[in-house]
């Protein structure tokens, strides 16, 4: 059983890198610029205000608050904005 996941595992894999290869392709031709962020990177832990950590954020709690700055904002709002913030163009 335990190779039949980590053939799951390799199809999986192969899938996505195909598909961001054909990503990249395509934003070549369109001379649009890819950004992207490490895959662990926290971005609905992290507050997009001031950059405070919450480490007891799950994925029920829909809704991010910052006790150090005070903001309060939807959770996959925050998580954009990071994201949009830490991105790093590929090239």
């Amino acid at each position: 059983m335990k190779a039949k996941a980590g053939l799951n595992r390799a199809i999986l894999d192969a899938s996505f890198s195909e598909l961001n290869r054909q990503i990249e392709y395509k934003a070549r031709w369109h001379t649009v610029v890819i950004a992207r962020v490490p895959t662990r990177f926290p971005s609905s832990k992290l507050c997009s205000n001031c950059g405070w950590k919450n480490t007891t954020q799950t994925l029920k709690d829909r809704t991010f608050r910052c006790p150090e700055c005070t903001m309060v904002l939807d959770r996959d709002i925050n998580a954009a904005r990071n994201i949009k913030n830490h991105a790093v163009p590929v090239h």
